[in-house]
């Protein structure tokens, strides 16, 4: 079971299935990692297997939905609040003399996809009233609700504002379907990447954000959908 996700400026990666974490196990920040990003993110569940799948018939393909987060890992010289999917830890940044380690994807490390193991009915992303809200110690970080999004032919492209202005992220675009917005996904990921029964494909909601550095020790990250838990995590430096 792999995770294809279609970053927030269109661009299409893979995390394997160690990356997913459905128990709420503590997360621990590797060592020579100086902070941790996050960025919010819409995911489905293949019901079905297929390959260049067209939007027309990708909502064929899935009927199990659910938000979530991806945790992305920040080397010690990144910049503050940045983060690069490619290239998180080295063996010069505090890894020197683990085999085998060269440069380390952020977004490869074991526990940081972080979904519950029980999935929605796609409808539930078709009800303005439902909520998703991520919370950093009890404060409120990122709020979705399906109504904002960026519009079905629009995914990858931001809405001009910069979403490391606030440390409330909020989606402001409007009018677009939250559900054809997952198909087209689908067929963008399926154009690289065949998709099996039970494979996830995750859409971030905006880019990566700075959600805790090494300075703060430790932090619990809650996060709720439809007003029920979908997970709560300590992550620890």
């Amino acid at each position: 079971m792999n995770v294809s996700v279609l970053s927030s400026d269109g661009l299409i990666s893979c995390r394997p299935d160690t990356t997913i974490e459905y128990e709420d196990r503590d997360f621990y920040v590797p060592d020579g990692a100086e902070s941790l990003s996050f960025a919010p993110a819409l995911f489905v569940r293949m019901g079905r297997a297929g390959k260049c799948i067209s939007r027309k018939f990708a909502g064929r393909y899935f009927e199990s939905v659910c938000p979530g987060v991806l945790l992305y890992v920040n080397a010690a010289d990144s910049a503050a609040g940045s983060v690069s999917r490619v290239g998180g830890l080295s063996a010069g940044s505090g890894l020197s003399g683990a085999a085998g380690l060269g440069d380390v994807s952020a977004a490869l490390y074991d526990h940081s996809t972080v979904v519950p193991r029980t999935f929605y009915n796609k409808v539930t992303f078709s009800s303005v009233e439902n909520e998703f809200e991520v919370l950093l110690d009890g404060k409120s970080i990122f709020t979705f609700r399906p109504e904002e999004v960026r519009s079905a032919d629009g995914i990858g492209a931001g809405n001009g504002e910069d979403p490391k202005a606030s440390t409330r992220a909020i989606c402001t675009q409007t009018g677009g379907d939250t559900v054809s917005m997952l198909e087209g996904a689908i067929e963008k990921v399926s154009a690289v990447m065949s998709q099996r029964i039970g494979d996830l494909v995750a859409v971030e909601l905006c880019n990566p954000q700075l959600l805790i550095s090494r300075d703060s020790s430790r932090a619990r990250l809650t996060g709720s959908w439809c007003e029920n838990p979908l997970f709560d995590r300590e992550i620890v430096f």
